[in-house]
């Protein structure tokens, strides 16, 4: 029940591809802190690589909404848009992102992101909202 460790736990997990794994672990977190902005942004990316995109979205939003100078949620929230189809969000979303660091527009700068807890899937997919929006 140490917040700091389920999150840790849960970015290894999420690393490693066990999202069911790294959704527990995050999702205890959030039971014990709900305010806890890491939690919440690495459970809107498992959702969203889950296909679960109201979860990712609900996640997304309570990250933003707990770390708004942080890019980070913003691409997570503009792929948990995407995931539902939503485009107009995503992009915006995607936008907020850009404009907390303007790197964003660059396609090679995105690959970094693995290092955030994307997935290459993930990372593609904000490429192609990347050129969308701009």
């Amino acid at each position: 029940d140490f917040v700091p460790a389920l999150n840790a736990l849960g970015i290894v997990y999420l690393v490693e591809g066990d999202l069911t794994a790294a959704i527990r672990n995050h999702n205890r977190a959030v039971s014990l802190e709900a305010d806890n902005e890491i939690a919440h942004y690495n459970l809107a990316l498992a959702h969203q690589r889950l296909g679960q995109g109201d979860r990712a979205i609900a996640h997304g939003q309570a990250a933003t909404r707990l770390e708004p100078g942080n890019p980070h949620p913003w691409l997570a929230l503009a792929l948990a848009y995407r995931s539902v189809g939503d485009l107009n969000q995503a992009r915006s979303a995607y936008r907020q992102a850009l404009t907390l660091d303007r790197r964003y527009g660059q396609p090679t700068y995105l690959n970094h992101l693995d290092r955030a807890g994307f997935s290459p899937d993930q990372i593609a997919a904000i490429a192609i909202l990347a050129k969308a929006s701009l």
